[in-house]
């Protein structure tokens, strides 16, 4: 993979590893519960059904999917940059799959 590319698509597993498993146990399953979607009636929160979860260069974890309720394309990020520890893995992954591509 060239350095020019923007995204890489990881697993549900590299995102445990990204976050460390008490934050992914702890937090991961509210952040894909509670996504916005403008084109339920009444707009409100809902449940997003993942279909791709992406990484990008600055350890950004976008997740990609479908609205629980009306199936209208949502997504949800996912920002590491705050916090050393899962900064520092979404990188080491970055790298890694840069590397093998």
């Amino acid at each position: 993979m060239s350095s020019s590319s923007s995204r890489i698509q990881i697993k549900l597993e590299d995102v445990e590893l990204i976050l460390g498993k008490e934050l992914f146990n702890t937090h991961f399953s509210k952040l894909v519960d509670n996504v916005y979607c403008n084109s339920c009636r009444p707009p409100g929160t809902t449940p997003i059904h993942i279909r791709q979860i992406w990484l990008d260069q600055q350890g950004n974890i976008y997740i990609e999917g479908r609205c629980h309720e009306c199936k209208n394309k949502l997504r949800q990020v996912i920002e590491t940059r705050n916090d050393p520890d899962s900064y520092g893995q979404a990188m080491v992954i970055w790298e890694i799959s840069e590397d093998l591509l």
